[in-house]
């Protein structure tokens, strides 16, 4: 990845498994919470990863594994990625796409506007975790 955008969260969705990828820097540019939410704005046509607490709603991080062996923390919803469909009218079934968002001042939260979603060309997507 260009690092212009070093700064920047980045996150990869993959439509066909409904799979969202968050890059583990981004996780530590969040001081590695232990639960993340994902919430769909409709109206906006974005998506936001915040920090939340243990609930029903949210994601543990497994801190330590993403630390120790991998690059990216893998989350499966169908149910998020059926809403990013609904929203995102630009994203095409069975494609893989990489988004570059921007954080809030607090960097507990980062928001990513679907427009600005880059399409994955097939067999790129693990290098950009490399």
């Amino acid at each position: 990845m260009d690092e212009r955008y070093d700064e920047y969260p980045s996150v990869c969705i993959d439509l066909k498994k409904s799979r969202v990828r968050i890059h583990k820097k981004m996780i530590h540019q969040m001081n590695d919470p232990q639960y993340i939410e994902l919430l769909v704005n409709p109206k906006k046509k974005c998506f936001i990863v915040r920090i939340a607490p243990e609930r029903k709603t949210s994601h543990r991080i497994m801190i330590d594994m993403l630390a120790e062996k991998q690059q990216c923390c893998e989350l499966y919803s169908r149910e998020f990625i059926r809403e990013i469909q609904k929203v995102g009218k630009n994203l095409r079934s069975l494609q893989s796409y990489r988004i570059i968002g921007r954080f809030s001042a607090d960097r507990s939260a980062a928001r990513f506007i679907l427009k600005d979603a880059q399409l994955i060309e097939t067999g790129k997507e693990d290098v950009l975790y490399a």
